[in-house]
């Protein structure tokens, strides 16, 4: 407030410069976030440095990763939903001063701010602390230097912190019954997950790569198919001339894992210390089981089985799987219910459930592939024969035939 700001009669001093000062919060916290924005779109599409001769080339840069551009995005959505809910606002007001509503309007910079609030409450305010969290940003700097944060750790590490810091910060609020705060950061989180869970649904269509040929569906893919921000990462098990090859057990136990996460330390990196892996906490239960389905599909694909029988063709999204099961707080299912009344508590079990009886399928695939058209059992009597000499003197004749030799 200064002593030129124009008085509303009604308000006191003090009390105008409340309400002001709360808008002016609001509209500051809104252009951070409408900085951040901007800065990752212009970096996950930026102009190549190439000479005026060559076509200019539209490039990733290095400090994005495909969740953080589904993080901008749906930030970018919620400020454009701000932006057109106070057009709206706008508008009525203008319509009431022309007389065009026969329905009265009282205005008033009171309800203005308080409307703002009730359909708001928190969640711009935590949207930028998600923000300076992650990227390592204080309110007084440029959004410009988020690089700093975001090329400091490895995209996966980079993706589990958003995710994760998401995934709590919605968790917090749903404890404290604030309703409006936690849908709109469920709606965010959602859609920041959308990248991460369409990995998951290749990984468990393809299988592992074999390193045998580049490719996907019918093709056995390089391991330099998965993203770098995939909690699953390639040894390099496998892959090459020296490689172990496919009749190696060990290719199958270490060929493909679990990635692990890097530890900050100051302006540090620390790579061999224990480390936390980079799995995001919403899919910690099941990533075993992931990587597991996905090892067996590319055993099926080595053996020729049919790639398509496990049921991951049709790979549902992220946010088709809350919303097909969204339940009240009874536990009973509304067909009618949003997307976001799902509660984090049931969020692990839904996408548990969703996975488990695919993967299930695949189980029994590899086990069927394995005894019938492999025959396996047949395999396992003929050792059990010969070791423990279920079928006349084999071992024995075996031995006699050795000292011969000797």
């Amino acid at each position: 407030m200064t002593p030129d700001t124009p008085r509303l009669v009604h308000l006191s001093l003090a009390s105008q410069g409340s309400i002001v000062s709360s808008l002016a919060k609001t509209a500051t916290t809104v252009e951070h976030l409408r900085r951040f924005t901007t800065v990752v779109f212009t970096r996950s599409l930026c102009q190549s440095t190439g000479t005026q001769s060559e076509p200019r080339l539209y490039i990733k840069r290095a400090g994005t990763t495909r969740t953080c551009e589904a993080f901008a995005d749906a930030v970018d959505r919620t400020v454009r939903g701000l932006d057109s809910w106070c057009a709206g606002r706008e508008e009525a007001m203008c319509r009431a001063y022309s007389g065009a509503d026969d329905e009265p309007l009282v205005i008033s910079l009171l309800a203005t701010e308080k409307a703002i609030r009730d359909e708001y409450e928190t969640s711009l305010e935590v949207l930028l602390e998600v923000v300076q969290t992650v990227f390592e940003l204080q309110s007084s700097e440029d959004a410009d230097s988020f690089d700093r944060g975001s090329t400091r750790r490895p995209p996966a590490t980079l993706t589990a912190l958003l995710l994760d810091t998401l995934f709590i910060k919605v968790q917090q609020h749903m404890e404290r019954r604030d309703t409006v705060t936690s849908d709109a950061l469920m709606r965010v989180f959602v859609q920041t997950a959308e990248p991460v869970w369409g990995m998951v649904g290749k990984w468990l269509r393809d299988g592992m790569g074999l390193g045998l040929s580049v490719g996907s569906g019918g093709s056995f893919g390089m391991a330099g198919e998965l993203d770098d921000e995939f909690f699953i990462e390639s040894s390099g098990v496998g892959i090459g001339m020296m490689a172990l090859g496919l009749l190696d057990p060990e290719f199958w136990h270490e060929g493909y894992a679990l990635r692990e996460g890097i530890v900050l330390t100051g302006d540090s990196v620390s790579g061999l210390a224990p480390r936390r892996k980079a799995i995001p906490l919403f899919l910690e239960h099941v990533a075993e089981l992931v990587l597991g389905t996905g090892k067996a599909v590319g055993l099926i694909r080595a053996l020729g089985g049919p790639p398509s029988a496990n049921g991951f063709n049709s790979w549902r999204t992220f946010a088709d799987l809350v919303s097909s099961e969204a339940l009240d707080l009874d536990g009973v299912k509304q067909k009618s219910a949003g997307l976001f009344s799902v509660s984090v508590d049931t969020l692990s079990r839904l996408i548990y459930d969703g996975l488990l009886p695919h993967c299930q399928v695949t189980g029994a695939l590899l086990v069927n592939l394995l005894v019938d058209d492999c025959q396996l059992l047949w395999h396992m009597e003929a050792v059990e024969c010969f070791f423990l000499m279920r079928k006349g003197d084999a071992m024995s004749h075996f031995t006699d035939i050795l000292f011969t030799k000797v």
